[in-house]
């Protein structure tokens, strides 16, 4: 029964390559550009107070920021990937334009 099945969906989904194939978005192509930029370009985040208060960074601090940058930029990479995927380009370019910013682009 297990085969019948298997083979029942490989026959579908080789003559109906629509089905097989997913569709791209409205902002396909700027999600994978930013993809390449991430793996060459560190997320920075906004100043702090505490930086403009004369408080020298630690070690620890500027790890946990960098930390927190790339997962807020991860977060923002999926939401606009879901916007792309349900055809909404204007929220969708409004996230590009945000990810961009956070890596300096």
């Amino acid at each position: 029964m297990r085969t019948l099945l298997a083979l029942s969906t490989i026959s579908i989904a080789q003559f109906c390559p629509a089905v097989a194939s997913a569709n791209p978005g409205p902002c396909t192509q700027e999600l994978a550009q930013i993809e390449r930029m991430m793996s060459t370009t560190r997320p920075t985040a906004q100043q702090t107070v505490d930086s403009q208060l004369h408080r020298q960074p630690t070690p620890q601090s500027i790890a946990n920021a960098a930390t927190k940058a790339r997962a807020d930029v991860g977060a923002l990479l999926v939401r606009a990937k879901m916007l792309d995927e349900e055809g909404n380009a204007s929220d969708c370019m409004n996230i590009v334009s945000r990810i961009k910013s956070a890596l300096g682009q």
